[in-house]
């Protein structure tokens, strides 16, 4: 067993309307996203279907705390413009969970 930071992300403060922007800021997202995964830094990911929560997406961390959590949300260019707001909830879990979701 391990903690893991489960991150809610909700819609942020800063409304984006143009499309450059709009792609600028999600592609930088998802770069940050693959980078992630591919330090072994992000267990799961996935966006949230319509609610009334402004719930967009949420992330379970491979961080063992809200600092190194934040830290590692600290460079997503999405999350840094305000597009976004965090919340992240401490979560005790299997050490496994990342390779239950191998497949």
């Amino acid at each position: 067993m391990k903690m893991y930071s489960f991150v809610v992300l909700k819609t942020g403060p800063v409304e984006v309307t143009d499309e450059d922007s709009v792609s600028f800021y999600m592609t930088g997202h998802l770069v940050n996203i693959s980078r992630l995964v591919e330090e072994g830094k992000l267990s799961v990911a996935g966006p949230f279907g319509p609610n009334d929560l402004d719930y967009r997406s949420f992330f379970i961390r491979n961080a063992q705390s809200t600092e190194e959590a934040q830290e590692l949300l600290g460079v997503d260019l999405a999350i840094a413009r305000g597009n976004f707001k965090t919340e992240i909830i401490p979560v005790y879990s299997s050490s496994a969970l990342p390779t239950y979701l191998e497949n």
